[in-house]
């Protein structure tokens, strides 16, 4: 018996590692076949010459130089010189291109792994235990978060994601690279907020933080005011508040930002925050009401498992803090624009980041409550359509970016 038990691991290891290999060479090929064509179009340019600003010069006026910084270290391992010499520098041209091009891609290509893992390690947690291939469905889980987009079927011949809240692009960068230091701060704050976290874990959220600020300010922006309020409305006492946690966010946040903000609205006096509410959601969608469908379409799913579960929800940390971040980015988006880049949309990553968080804690709640995406009703069918929805749209919107690389509309 003692045997079989063993036999019995032995074989279940085996298969998850072979269910493990087969899909991050899934996620990496998905992600390199539609990462390839942004790299001459998109954001990807501006910001691999940025890098190479920064690796000539040792300045660039940039904020958050996470990506540049990170392309310029992966450089320095590609052996270039090395592959110019075998080739008798018949491929030097060819490769002059893709010094920078290749680290940048790679450097990408560990944000999306790096990000499918976080989100399949934490779905395999939370996959009930009644759930049959837990590990395959935190799989695919994983990919449908990455994959997901608004439900812009109606709107192709006018606009691709333009209007809409997107929680996931191609055609950026810097966003990629934010998604799993968020999603890192995020879990980690679902798992400590209430216990005492040790000063390694302190040292760990304080650089993690750091780091995902010089990725893309937009996450610790909206989501450390909701922690902080929503941990107040927890306790009612700003005494009985997790200061530790709270500090190892607020320290680096502060001293972070402020060199940001020198760098970028200072130093660089061409760029203002003004407060004109809604002047770039309008600018972005076109009128009030295009507005209002749009938003709704972006954010159907996670809306309607909210509206459909509230009795079940509304008394959980994670679901309320996923939805203050939200409220807090999308008003910061209405009210603010950044001048004279208004077209930037700047102010509009957060709320799509707010929204792939949405998605996160949606799908890993039901993974958690299984019986209830097996109901048999219409509000269960109602919400299996519109995840339906977002995940064609994401695979339709992802087709026309591979085959069509260009500006974004």
């Amino acid at each position: 018996m003692e045997g079989m038990t063993i036999l019995g691991a032995q074989d279940k290891s085996s298969y998850r590692w072979w269910v493990d290999a087969l899909f991050i060479f899934l996620i990496l090929a998905l992600c390199t076949i539609a990462t390839y064509p942004q790299l001459e179009s998109g954001d990807f340019p501006v910001h691999i010459g940025w890098a190479k600003e920064l690796n000539e010069n040792n300045f660039v006026l940039r904020p958050n130089i996470l990506y540049q910084q990170l392309t310029i270290a992966f450089k320095a391992f590609i052996p270039f010189d090395l592959i110019n010499l075998v080739t008798n520098d018949a491929l030097a041209d060819y490769f002059h291109a893709w010094y920078y091009r290749l680290p940048a891609l790679l450097v990408t290509l560990v944000g999306y792994l790096w990000t499918a893992l976080l989100l399949r390690n934490r779905f395999l947690k939370l996959a009930a235990t009644e759930l049959k291939h837990q590990l395959v469905l935190s799989w695919i889980s994983a990919i449908v978060c990455m994959i997901v987009a608004p439900i812009l079927l109606f709107t192709l011949g006018q606009r691709l994601i333009i209007g809409y809240i997107n929680p996931n692009v191609w055609h950026n960068p810097t966003f990629s690279l934010l998604k799993p230091f968020a999603l890192w701060i995020y879990f980690f704050v679902i798992d400590h907020w209430r216990e005492k976290i040790s000063w390694k874990q302190w040292l760990a959220l304080g650089l993690m933080t750091g780091l995902s600020i010089l990725a893309k300010p937009n996450f610790i922006l909206s989501f450390l005011p909701a922690l902080g309020l929503l941990l107040f409305l927890q306790t009612l006492s700003l005494r009985r508040l997790p200061w530790k946690l709270l500090s190892a966010m607020v320290i680096p946040a502060i001293l972070v930002l402020a060199y940001q903000y020198v760098i970028m609205y200072s130093l660089n006096a061409e760029n203002q925050i003004y407060m004109v509410p809604f002047k770039t959601a309008m600018f972005s969608a076109g009128n009030a009401i295009n507005m209002v469908i749009f938003y709704l379409l972006s954010l159907l799913f996670p809306l309607l498992v909210s509206l459909f579960s509230c009795k079940l929800l509304r008394d959980r940390f994670g679901f309320n803090l996923v939805w203050l971040n939200f409220g807090i980015t999308f008003i910061t988006w209405l009210l603010f624009v950044e001048l004279p880049h208004m077209s930037s949309l700047d102010f509009l990553w957060g709320p799509n980041l707010a929204v792939f968080i949405l998605f996160v804690y949606c799908i890993g709640w039901l993974l958690q409550n299984p019986l209830w995406w097996k109901q048999q009703g219409w509000q269960t069918a109602l919400t299996k359509a519109a995840l339906g929805l977002h995940l064609v749209s994401g695979i339709v919107y992802s087709l026309i970016t591979i085959f069509n690389p260009g500006r974004v509309r």
